[in-house]
């Protein structure tokens, strides 16, 4: 007759071993002692979560994360562009007034952000949106439209100028497919997704 105590000993038994095998390799000392099976598991467990599935951990978290977390008074989060970010802190009527008679602050890292370079990039961000970039001088950002061939809005959002021929494209979804049909015909262009590189805070009120 096996009892419910035996059981819970060789259970113990069978998890610790592992561990052990870790605590061993981990500090240098008898790695030749650990038997192979351990090694095994242990390291099917490390590659395991190593490769963990995307849906395990599905959303990134900003540099901000945790210091709006600690300010978050109903701990409201909601996905934006990959990221988890507060929905809001308090109530909307209260923050709606906030930014409406005083300034907030806003964490715009999920905000998507392309990287447009090279030599043709000012005529293609001139075909591209509905504003003469020309105008727009090194160091300086301004709001843009852009639209498809029908003259129908696809999305807005913000254009940086960093230098002669390198841009910055911001906006609240990803428009890559988009943005390289259209640069078809342009060369010296390059078009890169940046926005896992660049935190954003923006001050609005």
């Amino acid at each position: 007759m096996i009892r419910n105590a035996d059981v819970m000993r060789g259970v113990a038994a069978n998890d610790a071993a592992p561990r052990a095998a870790a605590a061993l390799v981990a500090d240098g000392s008898a790695a030749d002692a650990v038997p192979a099976a351990s090694m095994r598991a242990t390291t099917h467990a490390a590659s395991s979560a190593a490769l963990a599935p995307h849906y395990v951990q599905p959303l990134l978290k900003t540099p901000f994360h945790n210091r709006l977390r600690a300010l978050s008074q109903v701990d409201s989060f909601i996905p934006w562009s990959g990221y988890t970010t507060v929905d809001v802190f308090t109530n909307v009527e209260q923050e709606y007034f906030a930014i409406r008679n005083g300034t907030t602050l806003y964490d715009l890292t999920p905000m998507v952000k392309y990287r447009i370079a090279g030599p043709s990039a000012l005529a293609f961000l001139n075909r591209l949106i509905t504003r003469d970039v020309s105008k727009l001088k090194v160091g300086r950002v301004a709001y843009c439209v852009w639209c498809n061939d029908a003259g129908h809005i696809i999305d807005d959002g913000t254009i940086f100028r960093l230098s002669e021929t390198e841009y910055r494209l911001c906006t609240a979804e990803r428009q890559l497919d988009w943005l390289l049909s259209s640069a078809i015909g342009f060369d010296a262009l390059n078009i890169e997704e940046v926005t896992e590189q660049i935190a954003a805070l923006a001050v609005q009120g």
